[in-house]
């Protein structure tokens, strides 16, 4: 994945003009292909998850090219369902590369990342559900996500569930690059007057609840995670060899005590015994 966000940098920055040139013919070509572009699409998004690469990219562009071909809302939902498959079996498949071929490499750079190492120890523990919320975070890359998911034991089916909690992000993702296409070809367009005002405020009211509820879901894994973080540092402390001794220390004190106890009554009763006169 490095060595790909490498050459597509250099690309980039060296033969920008050969790459415009190219993003446009590609651009062209899938609008003259119409419905034959969601399984493009589609591909596109599997093969840059799979990669670990940028597919937010590819998800913002399938968000314009479906909304200029189709309109809202059949160009934000072919672009949706294009994505979020492409982007799910993405999952499944980096899942796959990083329990076998990938997995020393995968090891090495999990070692290195605080967060995914904490949130891998977590899943390992606590299995596919939290797995699924952890992917409702987009401040958690789920291109990387998906080979620190590798590194647990949690089964191909459930790590297939828990890939679906990547949706929502994707979906707004796309969703938003729609709604932004709208609102420029609204601007652009011949609309004047109320009905022009009243395109753009409804687009940026469904893009603001969109956003809202984008939000929520982050909020919710976040205190999920740090719940589940709190929850391990209070059980590791609680089980510190500090701790272990300190409850052995208790027994023994007490133990010691009753043996103390014992043994002064049992001299006290010698000593009533031999201090009583013959009669």
């Amino acid at each position: 994945a490095l060595l790909l966000g490498a050459a597509l940098l250099y690309v980039c920055l060296f033969h920008w003009r050969a790459v415009m040139a190219w993003v446009s013919i590609a651009w062209e070509s899938l609008k003259s292909l119409g419905y034959a572009a969601w399984p493009i699409v589609a591909l596109l998004c599997f093969l840059m998850t799979t990669l670990a690469g940028p597919v937010f990219v590819i998800e913002v562009s399938a968000g314009a090219l479906f909304q200029q071909l189709f309109g809202m809302p059949v160009g934000a939902l072919l672009g949706m369902t294009s994505c979020g498959f492409g982007v799910w079996l993405g999952c499944i498949m980096a899942f796959k590369l990083g329990q076998s071929f990938l997995k020393p490499r995968v090891k090495e750079i999990i070692e290195s990342h605080e967060v995914l190492k904490t949130v891998n120890e977590i899943i390992s523990d606590e299995g596919w559900k939290f797995a699924f919320l952890m992917r409702l975070n987009p401040l958690i890359p789920f291109e990387l996500f998906n080979y620190a998911v590798a590194m647990t034991d949690i089964s191909s089916c459930h790590n297939a569930v828990a890939a679906l909690g990547t949706m929502p992000i994707v979906m707004f993702e796309v969703y938003s690059a729609a709604s932004a296409a709208e609102i420029a070809q609204t601007m652009g367009g011949s609309d004047v007057g109320d009905d022009h005002a009243s395109k753009i405020k409804d687009t940026l009211i469904k893009l603001a609840i969109s956003g809202m509820l984008i939000l929520v879901v982050c909020v919710y894994g976040k205190s999920k995670y740090d719940a589940k973080v709190a929850a391990r540092e209070a059980q590791a402390e609680s089980q510190s060899p500090v701790s272990r001794r300190s409850s052995i220390n208790g027994v023994e004190s007490h133990h010691l005590g009753s043996q103390i106890r014992a043994a002064s009554l049992r001299s006290i009763s010698f000593y009533d015994n031999t201090a009583e006169p013959d009669l």
